[in-house]
C-alpha cells in the first residue's frame, strides 16, 4: 500500500489537530483513563481519524498528571495489524498535527501488541 497525504488526509488529520486543540486531554481525564472509569480517546469520537481506509491516527494534547504538557499521536493498521506506514509517512502525519521536532527527536512512548495481535506506536512530544 502506498499512503500519500493528500488533500483527503490533511483534511481528517487537520480536523484532527483542531479537536485536540479545542477538547484538551486533561489530568483528570488521563487519571480516569489510568484508573479504568474513563474510555481512552482511541474510543472517543473526535480524537481519532482512520486514514487510507486503515490506518488509525489517535491524537491528543493535554497534561500527563507526573509530567508536562504533550501532543500524543498513536497509530495502527486496522486491515494489516503487524504493518505499520514507514518513517516518512509517520514524519508527514506529525508535521499535520503540529510537532515541532522530527520523529527520531521525539518520545517513542510504546511500541505494544494488544490482545488483538494489533502493534502500535505512540510519538510524544513535549509542549512549551
Amino acid at each position: 500500500m502506498i499512503y500519500l497525504i493528500d488533500g483527503n488526509a490533511k483534511a481528517q488529520l487537520a480536523a484532527l489537530k483542531d479537536y485536540a486543540e479545542e477538547n484538551l486531554w486533561t489530568e483528570e481525564l488521563f487519571q480516569a483513563q489510568l484508573e479504568g472509569k474513563q474510555k481512552p480517546p482511541g474510543d472517543i469520537e473526535g480524537y481519532h481519524v482512520t486514514l487510507w481506509g486503515s490506518i488509525k491516527v489517535v491524537f491528543t494534547i493535554g497534561q500527563d498528571p507526573n509530567g508536562p504538557k504533550l501532543r500524543v499521536m498513536s497509530l495502527s493498521n486496522l486491515d494489516d495489524p503487524r504493518q505499520l506506514p514507514h518513517e516518512p509517512v509517520f514524519e508527514s502525519i506529525l508535521q499535520e498535527l503540529g510537532y515541532k521536532k522530527p520523529i527520531a527527536e521525539c518520545i517513542i512512548m510504546q511500541e505494544e501488541i494488544l490482545d488483538d495481535d494489533r502493534l502500535i506506536i505512540t510519538v510524544a512530544e513535549q509542549i512549551k
